[in-house]
């Protein structure tokens, strides 16, 4: 289900996205970076959270001394937008967005051996997205698009290091509920809130809580 979701979202972004833009009226545009905190949601998280608990019990009973917090699901987010006005009401545009899912530091000591594990896992949605300004500053919004994901784990053991990759590329889709706080004709600064699904094999949801300033042009 999920691989004929990514390759109709890639067909959209091919075929219709830049038909439509073709036929519209452009009358402004905007860029708007923004930065938040991503509040990560998956089963996927909730594993790796098991697993080093398990891993702890184990260390602390072979004799170790475990320092670190494990893992920790979320992190920074931070991205930007660029919006281009077809109407009073609508906007239209893409946006790019880095989205920490689930970061790792963990170490164990029992002298004179010692376990060392630490890395990130994020991905970058790269989404074509359109927003309505309802009223009074307030504005809802959509995105679909693609979303590149890459995890890096160092696994230090003794005197060894070693370091594990993986990626991961899947559909993405977004969905965002704003207000401008400040609204000028060349600034404005908002809230939003954001929702991403990235359409893995296990989807993986994230709730992203922002800050923005737009700047028109």
């Amino acid at each position: 289900m999920y691989k004929q979701i990514k390759t109709l979202l890639i067909l959209v972004g091919l075929f219709l996205i830049p038909e439509a833009l073709s036929a519209l009226s452009i009358s402004g545009a905007s860029i708007s970076p923004w930065a938040g905190y991503n509040v990560a949601k998956s089963s996927v998280y909730d594993t790796l959270d098991s697993q080093y608990n398990n891993l702890n019990s184990l260390a602390t009973a072979s004799g170790y001394t475990v320092s670190g917090k494990g893992g920790s699901k979320g992190g920074l987010a931070f991205g930007g937008d660029l919006w281009m006005k077809i109407s009073p009401k609508i906007d239209i545009g893409f946006g790019i967005a880095y989205l920490r899912f689930y970061g790792i530091q963990w170490g164990a000591t029992n002298t004179p051996n010692s376990l060392e594990l630490s890395g990130t896992i994020g991905a970058l949605p790269v989404l074509a997205q359109g927003k309505a300004n309802l009223f009074a500053g307030l504005y809802l919004g959509l995105g679909l698009g693609y979303a590149l994901g890459n995890g890096i784990i160092l696994q230090k053991i003794n005197e060894t290091t070693a370091q594990t990759t993986s990626q991961m590329n899947a559909g993405a889709l977004m969905a965002m509920m704003g207000y401008d706080v400040v609204s000028t004709a060349s600034v404005k600064v908002g809230l939003e809130v954001r929702f991403y699904m990235v359409l893995d094999s296990i989807p993986l949801q994230n709730i992203l809580p922002l800050a923005k300033i737009e700047f028109m042009f």
